[in-house]
């Protein structure tokens, strides 16, 4: 795809209020799916800026940025799941993690989440800890929980979309290997996006008890607020919960009309609440990697926009 700038955009006139200008006047868009095929194209000259690139492959290019992103990868449990559905047992998930080591051989970069928004957000709660890594105490809970009757065996699969973000493949990995040590029968299954999207998607009142996933799909909050996080996730009917507790729906309708810091605190609070059902399980806040020339000027946005007029070239 290739686009030129148009030469009578109001910004030419005023730079400062547009918040950017077009010393670059055309740009050609190419897609290549493999980041090691982006970053090569980058330091082969052939582009000059390569986006989404996996920590090593950026590493490779003449400029490597990393910056943090909007993006959150949590793990949502299906809560119908006879074995999932048991708090003691979505606890042991948690302590299972080792969040920090994810964010250092799996993502190589980012940082440990204790919630699905980043500190950004209107709302965030920085109260909240990572849940311990304590594999023993893992054990004991899953243990517990199978002596009350709970089947434990039955099958959990830690659900990839295919090339949902680097090393998505690697993290759905871990996170079998990890509830196998645990006493539970989880393994990984890597899916095609459509099919994974409408699973992904299904009303919670429509999820089937067998199905057992652990979803991987990462969460983006570019608006920067809470509320809209808890309509998706939060709520009994947002469109990706897999969790329901009235109480906090309650919650949430008296939130929704406020503003400024009394909407902030609100929703500090409904998240705390919600992260004590451990239906999500905050694993990463994802930092991008982006590879570019050395002669393009041009700094990451926390929202992951690439807008061209931020860029130039240095000569």
């Amino acid at each position: 795809m290739s686009l030129t700038a148009f030469p009578e955009w109001w910004g030419n006139t005023d730079a400062d209020a547009a918040l950017g200008a077009q010393p670059i006047l055309d740009v050609d868009y190419v897609w290549r799916p493999e980041s090691t095929v982006r970053a090569a194209q980058v330091t082969a000259g052939e582009a000059q800026i390569g986006r989404f690139l996996a920590p090593e492959d950026c590493l490779s290019t003449p400029v490597c940025k990393e910056a943090l992103s909007v993006e959150t990868v949590p793990l949502r449990l299906d809560t119908v799941h006879p074995t999932l559905g048991d708090l003691r047992v979505r606890q042991a998930i948690a302590h299972a993690v080792d969040t920090q080591q994810i964010v250092d051989a799996v993502f190589a970069g980012g940082e440990v989440a204790t919630q699905i928004v980043g500190p950004s957000a209107a709302g965030y709660n920085p109260d909240l800890e990572a849940t311990p890594y304590d594999p023993e105490r893992a054990k004991a809970l899953v243990a517990e929980a199978a002596a009350d009757g709970v089947d434990v065996a039955l099958p959990i699969i830690v659900a990839v979309r295919r090339g949902s973000y680097p090393r998505a493949e690697e993290l759905g990995e871990y996170i079998a290997g990890a509830l196998t040590e645990i006493g539970l029968n989880a393994s990984t299954e890597v899916i095609e996006h459509a099919v994974y999207q409408e699973q992904f998607v299904l009303p919670y009142d429509q999820i089937p008890p067998e199905r057992g996933w652990i979803g991987t799909l990462s969460h983006g909050n570019e608006m920067m607020d809470v509320g809209l996080t808890a309509a998706s996730w939060y709520r009994c009917n947002g469109g990706v919960a897999a969790w329901c507790n009235e109480d906090l729906d309650a919650l949430i309708d008296a939130a929704n009309p406020l503003t400024g810091d009394e909407r902030a605190e609100a929703f500090a609070e409904i998240t705390r609440v919600f992260q004590e059902g451990f239906s999500v399980i905050p694993i990463v806040h994802l930092a991008f990697f982006y590879g570019t020339t050395e002669d393009l000027v041009w700094e990451p946005r926390l929202d992951g926009f690439m807008l061209v007029k931020e860029m130039a070239y240095s000569v």
